[in-house]
């Protein structure tokens, strides 16, 4: 399963590396909610690229891979930890580097390059970092054109990081934002912990379940419950955290005694009866990967 999953993530991949400006700008990938981004980030920094590795870094490309990939290291000045790097000055991110230019006067007919949307970084470039750790190599990633919010040129800059500060502070107290005088905060935060949660992690093997906490289940689903589903996202753009989005995040199945409904029009109601009347019986199953087991500080 772990194999097919990188697999097709590669093939994503190159797809993109192989198509031509227009049809990759229509086939790019729409950006997550940053409070997605937050939720399933292993480290979120705002940083400054201070220099690279001296040599590139070679690892498999996913786990069971016959091939290894080249990563090129940068160094990156932790000017705010925001998840993840508390004491930390600098962590190492790689990148996978352009392809080299064809060399001038080679013989032969001339080679249609492609543009290179891979994420790279450049020196003294200012950024905040959605991270995650390579599950082979002693490193950070950015695995997507949106885990990286560029400084330069962006008058969005601070508006996106403050918003990338508030969520981050909801997760680290679920308590005090699950309890939020704001109904928007409540149901943000219990999106953000069910993604957390849920979250399934490429190169980590395949995950077992667990149950969190029964009490902050509880919460969470009452919180999903009490939220305004006919209400439109708070922003514009696809996959927005909204009650039935987070609710799907859930997993559920018949054995949990949820039957989806076949008219769609009664899902919200009928979504809405099940988290009410199944609080105190349902605990959220959380993903447990054996490579990665860490204390989930979120449940205290």
């Amino acid at each position: 399963m772990k194999r097919m999953m990188w697999m097709g993530l590669a093939g994503v991949l190159c797809l993109a590396l192989t198509t031509s400006p227009s049809t990759a700008k229509a086939m790019m990938i729409a950006p997550s909610p940053i409070s997605q981004r937050v939720a399933t980030a292993d480290c979120i920094v705002v940083g400054k690229v201070t220099g690279f590795g001296d040599k590139t870094v070679s690892v498999a490309a996913f786990p069971g891979a016959k091939e290894k990939q080249e990563y090129q290291i940068a160094i990156i000045k932790v000017e705010t930890n925001l998840h993840g790097a508390k004491g930390v000055k600098e962590i190492r991110v790689g990148f996978i580097p352009p392809p080299p230019p064809p060399a001038p006067g080679a013989p032969g007919r001339p080679i249609l390059r492609r543009p290179f949307r891979g994420v790279t970084f450049t020196l003294n470039q200012e950024a905040c970092l959605f991270l995650t750790k390579h599950p082979e190599g002693d490193f950070y990633t950015a695995p997507m054109y949106f885990s990286v919010i560029n400084k330069q040129g962006n008058a969005n800059f601070n508006k996106e990081t403050d918003e990338v500060k508030r969520c981050a502070k909801l997760l680290a107290d679920p308590k005090a934002g699950l309890e939020s005088k704001e109904k928007e905060d409540r149901l943000l935060t219990a999106g953000m912990l069910i993604y957390h949660y849920r979250q399934r992690r490429p190169g980590n093997g395949e995950p077992k379940t667990a149950p969190i906490d029964a009490d902050l289940s509880k919460k969470i689903l009452l919180t999903v419950a009490d939220a305004d589903w006919n209400a439109k996202p708070p922003r514009p753009g696809p996959f927005q955290m909204t009650p039935q989005t987070i609710f799907y995040q859930l997993g559920l199945t018949p054995k949990d005694g949820w039957q989806q409904p076949k008219d769609g029009k009664r899902f919200p109601e009928t979504a809405k009866k099940w988290l009410k009347d199944n609080a105190d019986k349902y605990v959220i199953q959380r993903f447990v990967y054996e490579k990665k087991d860490k204390e989930d500080k979120s449940e205290k």
